[in-house]
């Protein structure tokens, strides 16, 4: 278990894993409403790209590979460009941006979403935790050397590195900070079940840390779907949360929530789903 003293809740140092070869990621795309359709596909394209491997999918289906290889290509230049336009706009306030470089060889995506697989906490020296990914083509972007880079670098101390992967033998999930939305400050996880986000994973976070859970589920009432990660719903900064309350279905979980959000000094922000849908949260 961590040590008693919190965390500060906010950081003018950010990490920035520089795309190598995002794309859109149809393994993913099973259980992420969010991820945008491809133009250009058929029905029977897309189901064979999300129940079969990318070769396989390819193999079994004439001009697939060409249309997928455009569509990789479009989707990383656009990456590619927002991603320099990020850095800069958040150095320019005067943040410290990290960028820590893919490269091709990976083949993860998905490598430009760092806060899934890894999350570091200032505790005992510095910890780092790596999480339980429910998608196989997520797990490789834990090889990344995020912390032996910040520690050789750029100056941080990371004393611990704790890897939670063995629960994704027993189908176990928690995927990091997008999983669970923390009160460093205050200890407590924030966590709305799915297919990331089993009870397990979120029970040995919270053993391991001392943080106290308060969980729920929640719904996407204009797509009829569940939400796959905490952080679409909901945000917690130093003095305010901004949360999607119409998402939490279940009207005691939703008081559960509010309360600890009260009890523990935030204005509420309330969004809509129309606003969630556009990453209001």
């Amino acid at each position: 278990m961590l040590e008693r003293a919190g965390e500060a809740q906010t950081t003018s140092n950010i990490l920035m894993v520089a795309p190598a070869q995002f794309r859109h990621n149809f393994d993913t795309a099973k259980d992420n409403s969010y991820q945008e359709r491809p133009e250009g596909f058929t029905d029977q394209e897309l189901d064979a790209l999300t129940s079969l491997d990318r070769h396989s999918a390819f193999a079994q289906m004439e001009g697939l590979q060409g249309k997928v290889e455009a569509l990789d290509a479009e989707t990383h230049e656009l990456a590619s460009v927002e991603f320099a336009n990020m850095v800069e706009t958040l150095q320019g306030k005067m943040v410290r941006v990290i960028v820590i470089a893919d490269v091709r060889e990976h083949d993860i995506p998905d490598s430009i979403f760092p806060n899934n697989p890894i999350s570091l906490h200032a505790a005992e020296g510095g910890i780092a935790v790596k999480y339980p990914m429910k998608s196989d083509s997520r797990r490789a972007e834990k090889q990344l050397p995020i912390v032996e880079t910040l520690t050789r670098d750029f100056g941080f101390r990371v004393a611990k590195v704790v890897d939670m992967s063995p629960l994704e033998e027993s189908g176990d999930f928690v995927e990091g900070t997008g999983s669970m939305v923390l009160d460093r400050t205050n200890r407590i996880v924030y966590a709305s079940f799915s297919q990331r986000t089993t009870p397990g994973g979120v029970e040995a976070f919270a053993d391991f840390t001392g943080y106290k859970p308060v969980t729920f589920t929640s719904v996407d009432r204009i797509r009829k779907t569940p939400v796959y990660h905490t952080n679409v719903v909901m945000s917690v900064g130093n003095r305010f949360a901004v949360i999607c309350t119409e998402a939490i279905t279940d009207d005691t979980e939703r008081t559960n929530v509010l309360n600890s959000l009260r009890e523990t000094g935030k204005d509420i922000i309330e969004i809509t789903t129309e606003q969630m849908n556009k990453f209001g949260g």
